[in-house]
């Protein structure tokens, strides 16, 4: 199951209250879900040019993984970012800085950062293998770095998925260049 832990289109949110996560984690209990992801806000950009934006979006980031470890969820898939023009080099050495700070601040949280596939309209990285890669070989605590496959943005983007023989390329060409040790 994917969810929200706060609204997806605002920066801020309230804190969760110990009551919340107790209300979260009974549900879930008395559910059949046996596996949870958050997906973080649509907003953040860990390679935006504007300092603002960067700031408010690292900051939104270490709130979205300071709640996912209250509420026991152990993965939070996140897009990568658009360079808006400063270039897919600039942008990529932004998102592991912005990734590393994110890590420093959250040490000791047991959530796992997942970069999701991109479809890449204008500059947004992530919808090449490539981009994936050099985003988690950048990171210094790669251990807590995982990729979540989007067909729907791979296709987008340009990878080929339509049937079984293409499909086993693309994953093929997927585990050589990030690994499935990462999916």
């Amino acid at each position: 199951l994917q969810v929200f832990t706060k609204n997806s289109n605002r920066w801020e949110a309230p804190p969760l209250t110990g009551e919340d996560a107790v209300n979260y984690k009974t549900a879930l209990s008395k559910s059949s879900i046996r596996s949870v992801i958050a997906h973080d806000s649509y907003l953040i950009n860990l390679c935006a040019t504007d300092p603002v934006i960067l700031e408010k979006s690292r900051k939104a980031l270490i709130d979205e993984i300071r709640r996912c470890r209250m509420l026991g969820i152990g993965m939070l898939n996140f897009h990568p970012g658009a360079h808006m023009g400063a270039g897919e080099e600039a942008g990529i050495a932004l998102i592991v800085e912005s990734l590393d700070i994110v890590h420093r601040e959250t040490r000791g949280a047991a959530v796992l950062s997942v970069v999701e596939t991109t479809a890449g309209q204008g500059s947004v990285l992530g919808h090449r293998f490539e981009q994936i890669a050099a985003i988690i070989a950048g990171v210094k605590d790669r251990d807590r770095m995982g990729v979540c496959i989007d067909t729907c943005h791979i296709f987008a983007g340009g990878y080929d998925i339509r049937d079984a023989a293409a499909y086993e390329r693309v994953m093929g060409e997927f585990g050589d260049i990030v690994g499935f040790d990462r999916l």
